[in-house]
Formats: structure tokens, C-alpha cells, sequence
């Protein structure tokens, strides 16, 4: 978490707290994921909740039975909260370990007869001298309108404002710690797709490719958090599901894939051919190359977001594509796989060193196939920095 920038963020819009509720702003400000994963339903409540002096450890809140899981995990400072019930057969009769001993400690923090989780939060909040007068932004997206009702109604005296983009514009600039997370999981689902590439051979099924990939991202020690990679037709589909069809001579194959790390989400792609690529999937490559390249180009402090779309928008378009459009050619990434910025063209964010973004081209043409070409780069004080050096080039597949 970058504590720094959520203090600035909250002192511009004038905010004395942020309250996160999804598990991706749960785990930025927690770094508590064992805790997240199992959530399964509405009624399990995960809350975090920082200040804006900046001097107080992060409120963490969820329920009791989750505590197993930080009584296992080496967490950062927090002030830990919980709720509901979770019973152990009587009193402890042995020797504890000391995950034993910490889940007392934790378990002790709480009283086990308090089942609402949002009368616990009100008193995280107060605790923090949140009271009359306080606006606090509340990332509102797990959020229902009852949910909504309920926490105004329990504390009339603060003023509740939504916070979803708030936590979305503290995430924009990366710690050295976050960095090494993204490069970390690119470079597990990198060599994933290093590793699938060679198994991929005239007559085997695409759904076997896919294992392949998805099992060497797991290897990598990377969660498998989208299996993409696209053969033949499939290859002009953004996602694509594992199928029967084999692998024939001429095929393009495009991967776009990506991973979790530690919380952190890599998303790359890459693009080759089985056999000797015909003139037309080189056409096609060279001006996906082209309009991918100029946007990478164009990344440094200063930009515009939007001005780097239409970067790679033209260049595409002066390879031979006049007509080449997207919604989209690019985006943030961190915990979200779509953070800011957006690189499109009606986003004005201007990139800021520490910010990371993907900058990708996908020219897919039903009825012939699908290119991509997709990087992370980090935004430095000069320029830009790749998160990894890999070639960008069509593969060929003998």
C-alpha cells in the first residue's frame, strides 16, 4: 500500500477516512490475503478502514472464523477486528503453538457476542475519532442500499461519501514493493507461456494447450486467474474457453493471459503461428507491431492517457487499417486488472512516475484470426521502464 499517496489523496478531497469493502481494497490496504479467499457469499464482511493523519494502523475487520487465517500469516501493523462466532471444544488443555497463541491474542481483540459487522465497523471508526462533523469515503461497490441505510442510519452525525474511484486514484502510483509484485507475477505467466509454447503441435486439442498453460502458471507459483490462449478461430476471441478442436498447420496462436501474485494481477500477450506465417498474418502482425510499438513509445511523465491511445490507434491505422478502432488500447493494473488509468480516448489522466500501465493491440478479424501484443511498463521519472524484456516478434511454431 502506498500510504503516502492515500494520506494526499484523502486531504484533496477532504476526506478524515476511507472505508474499502471489495476484496481488491481490502487486500491493498491489508495485505491480508489468505483472509479474502475463502469469501463466498454477502454475509461474510470484510472492512478495512485507514485514516487520513496517516498515524494510525490500518482497521482491518472480518469475521471471526477468518482469524484462523491471520493467526497463520505474517501480516503488516493492524488493528485487528472481528465478528460473528467460532467455537473450540472448552478451554485450552496443552501446550500452544504460537499460531495458537496468536489466534487467542487475535480472538481476544473482539468480543464473540457481537454479530453485526457493521456495529463493530462504527466502532473501528470511532475509535479513530471519527464523529460529527467527519467525511468519510466508502468504496461502495459491495456495497447494497440497505447496507448503505444501515451504516448513515447507525452514525447520522458523519457525512458518507462514495469512494470507489478515490481508492482507484490511490492506486494509481506503486510502491518498489508493488512494482516487484507485478514483475513478479508477469515473470511467472511469461514463463508459463515459454513453456506451453513448444508443447503446442499439429493435431493436439486446444484443450490440452490450455491445461498446459494453466498448469505451468500454478508451477510458476503463480494463480492461474485467466487461461487464454486462442487457436485458429478462437484466436479472435479476448477469452477463450478449451475446446476439442486440434491444432492444425497455419493456425495463429495468441496468448492473453494473465496471473496473481501475491494480490497483484499480470496481464501479456503474445502472438505466432504454426507453420510458416503467410503475407497476410505477417501484414497483420507488422501493423499490430506498429501501433503497439508507438504506444510504448509514447509512455513518460506528462502524457496524456488519451494521446497515447491515439498513438497506437494511428499507428495501427497507417499499417494498412484506416478504419482501426478500439474502445480501448490499454490500462492501470495492480490489484484490479482495469485500474487508471484508461487508455482510451476520453481519459485526460496524466501518467506520473510510479504509475503502471499495459499498453496492448488486439486486431481481431472474425473469420481469419486475432493478433495481440501486450506489455506492462512502468512510468519513471524519464520515461518508461518494461517490467520484463521479451520479444515481440511473431513466433513460429515448427
Amino acid at each position: 500500500m502506498n500510504k503516502k499517496q492515500a494520506v494526499a489523496v484523502m486531504n484533496r478531497h477532504e476526506l478524515d477516512a476511507l472505508v474499502a469493502t471489495t476484496p481488491e481494497n481490502f487486500v491493498y490496504l491489508t495485505d491480508y490475503l489468505e483472509g479474502i479467499a475463502p469469501r463466498v457469499n454477502w454475509y461474510s464482511r470484510f472492512f478495512a478502514v485507514i485514516s487520513a493523519t496517516g498515524d494510525l494502523p490500518v482497521g482491518m475487520l472480518c469475521p471471526r472464523m477468518h482469524l484462523l487465517y491471520g493467526a497463520q500469516a505474517e501480516l503488516p501493523e493492524l488493528d485487528i477486528r472481528s465478528y460473528g462466532s467460532y467455537h473450540f471444544q472448552g478451554e485450552p488443555k496443552g501446550p500452544l503453538s504460537p499460531e495458537e497463541e496468536k489466534l487467542i491474542h487475535l480472538r481476544s481483540l473482539s468480543s464473540d457476542e457481537e454479530d453485526d459487522p457493521f456495529v463493530v465497523l462504527v466502532s473501528l471508526l470511532k475509535d479513530r475519532g471519527i464523529g460529527a462533523g467527519s467525511v468519510v469515503g466508502v468504496d461502495e461497490a459491495m456495497l447494497s442500499h440497505s447496507d448503505w441505510s444501515k451504516l448513515t442510519q447507525l452514525m447520522p452525525e458523519v457525512r458518507f461519501v462514495d469512494a470507489a474511484e478515490t481508492f482507484r486514484e490511490v492506486r494509481m502510483i506503486k510502491t518498489e514493493e508493488e512494482v516487484a509484485r507485478l514483475r513478479r507475477v508477469l515473470e511467472g505467466t511469461t514463463r508459463a507461456m515459454q513453456i506451453t509454447i513448444p508443447y503446442i503441435q499439429v493435431g493436439i486439442p486446444h484443450h490440452e494447450v490450455w491445461s498446459v498453460l494453466r498448469r505451468s502458471m500454478l508451477e510458476q507459483g503463480v494463480e492461474a486467474r485467466h487461461v487464454c490462449v486462442g487457436i485458429g478461430p478462437s484466436s479472435s476471441f479476448a477469452a477463450t474457453l478449451p475446446s476439442e478442436r486440434r491444432v492444425q498447420a497455419g493456425d495463429l496462436v495468441k496468448f492473453d493471459h494473465s496471473g496473481k501474485f501475491r494480490g497483484y494481477i499480470s496481464d501479456g500477450g503474445r502472438t505466432g503461428v504454426v507453420g510458416k506465417p503467410t503475407d497476410k498474418q505477417r501484414h497483420y502482425h507488422e501493423a499490430t507491431l506498429a501501433g503497439q510499438q508507438a504506444g510504448c513509445d509514447a509512455v513518460k511523465p506528462g502524457a496524456l492517457a488519451r494521446d497515447i491511445f491515439l498513438a497506437m490507434r494511428d499507428g495501427v491505422r497507417s499499417h494498412g487499417f484506416p478504419e482501426y478502432d478500439r474502445q480501448s488500447l490499454g490500462h492501470g493494473i495492480g490489484v484490479e486488472v482495469y485500474d487508471r488509468p484508461l487508455i482510451a480516448p476520453g481519459d485526460d489522466t496524466v501518467l506520473e512516475p510510479g504509475m503502471v500501465v499495459n499498453v496492448e493491440v488486439p486486431l481481431y478479424e472474425l473469420g481469419f484470426g486475432g493478433f495481440q501484443i501486450e506489455d506492462t511498463l512502468l512510468v519513471t521519472e524519464t520515461g518508461h521502464e518494461y517490467l520484463i524484456d521479451l520479444d515481440k516478434g511473431l513466433f513460429v511454431i515448427e
